[in-house]
């Protein structure tokens, strides 16, 4: 992997997990990283989930789902 300035990012391996946001629940497979420490959703996933971030109105959407920001953060 590589970040977005360019350094190779280490990858230690895989792992497929369910996760849960606000009230949207689901599954994921991420590359693990000691230098990474918090999620990073890809393009792909983001596309795949049909995800909108609606920043205007506090909100995002996966999958039809919306979730408050607010619920994210606590």
């Amino acid at each position: 992997m590589t970040a977005a300035n360019g350094t190779k990012i280490a990858v230690l391996g895989e792992v497929t997990m369910p996760f849960k946001v606000g009230t949207y629940s689901g599954v994921v497979t991420a590359v693990v990283s000691e230098h990474v420490t918090e999620v990073m959703l890809g393009i792909g996933w983001l596309m795949q989930n049909e995800v909108m971030w609606e920043f205007s109105k506090s909100r995002m959407r996966i999958d039809g789902v919306y979730i408050l920001f607010i619920d994210v953060l606590m």
